[in-house]
């Protein structure tokens, strides 16, 4: 039942989990950030839709994951995952600066510059050549080296780059589909004036901590946070009543785009009263925690506690935290890396240290 439930919504669990080509990551400011190079949705819609399908992206030796990020920003994490697109542009055209065997975990590696520039078009045959090298070369007996990084080490990056130039070569050689045919998405006309709308001492404060101006003129796209990433009430998404504007960004928190400042001011009560974080400091939202030992196995620390007391202290001090707006801070209950706490400004990590002869939780 719950899985007509989801298909009828058009969603999938493939991917979700296991040996196996996982949810494509697609930087969540997507065609609206004044960054981006072009936005890169549509193509990660499409090598999502392309890639779960086909049976030998099942059975890997471990999980294979892909990233989309629209500027060198790399909102998306592309340079620290099995295969990232960084959208770019040479001489008009679009295309991407492709990033091969990054990843994060006990053992971080930077993904090593496969190339400079693809056509966008050919982000499916890339995507699928460097999974078939995947799939050729990982450890299928130990899984705590099994992934493309692990081989990337092992064989050396200019073996991993010949290995994928061959499997390219042999599926422009196939009559296999891999050319994509994307259509770009309607997009919205900048607004030749702006409504005036008068703002409350409270809804400017909130506005410039979590309200920022797209790259259509007029409209403008709200970080909506929450603690732990925690959504209370069900009807939460319905009372923000933009679903056609909803996205999940990967810092647990929901971006609303294409708002107008009319639209702002018609949200604020609504997510006042869904997201209490959101009268807080931007640093709140900044803080993004796993859930640790409190639900996971592997878990040593519980992140979520720290950050909570971190908030705690932060509300009673006395010092102006807006001015830490741009601070990201991630902390990760091992050493999994599940918050990617090695690409922060301040990062934690948990493990366990010998005190009095026993074992304590601690981070570094």
């Amino acid at each position: 039942e719950l899985e007509n439930e989801i298909a009828a919504i058009n969603m999938t669990t493939r991917g979700a989990c296991g040996d196996c080509v996982r949810g494509v990551v697609c930087d969540a400011l997507a065609g609206v950030a004044k960054d981006e190079a072009f936005n890169v949705l549509p193509y990660a819609n499409a090598i999502t839709s392309m890639l779960i399908g086909r049976a030998d992206s099942y059975g890997l030796s471990r999980k294979f994951k892909i990233a989309f990020s629209g500027s060198k920003a790399d909102r998306a994490n592309a340079t620290i995952t099995d295969a990232g697109f960084i959208a770019t542009k040479k001489d008009g055209k679009k295309g991407f600066i492709v990033y091969v065997a990054g990843g994060m975990g006990s053992k971080p590696r930077l993904g090593d510059k496969f190339k400079s520039f693809i056509p966008a078009n050919e982000a499916f045959l890339y995507a699928q050549a460097i999974k078939l090298v995947f799939a050729k070369t990982g450890d299928y007996e130990h899984r705590n080296s099994a992934r493309l990084r692990h081989a990337a080490e092992k064989l050396g990056k200019e073996t991993i780059f010949k290995m994928i130039e061959d499997k390219v070569a042999k599926i422009r050689a196939s009559s296999e589909k891999w050319r994509l045919d994307i259509k770009e998405p309607r997009g919205f006309k900048p607004l030749v004036s702006e409504p005036r709308v008068r703002f409350s001492a409270a809804q400017k404060a909130w506005a410039q901590n979590y309200v920022t101006a797209q790259k259509q003129k007029g409209y403008y796209y709200a970080v909506v946070p929450f603690l732990w990433g925690n959504v209370h009430g069900d009807d939460a998404i319905i009372k923000l009543g933009l679903k056609d504007s909803l996205f999940i960004s990967r810092d647990q928190h929901i971006i609303l785009k294409n708002l107008k400042k009319t639209d702002l001011i018609a949200l604020y009560p609504v997510m006042a009263e869904i997201s209490p974080m959101s009268a807080d400091p931007r640093v709140f939202a900044n803080m993004t925690p796993c859930t640790g030992a409190s639900t996971c196995r592997l878990g040593i620390c519980r992140p979520k506690g720290a950050v909570e007391a971190i908030h705690d202290h932060i509300r009673n001090s006395d010092l102006d935290f807006s001015l830490l707006k741009d601070i990201v801070i991630k902390m990760s209950g091992c050493p999994n890396s599940c918050t990617a706490h090695q690409n922060a400004n301040l990062g934690f990590m948990g493990g366990t240290r010998r005190e009095d002869g026993r074992s304590l939780p601690y981070y570094s």
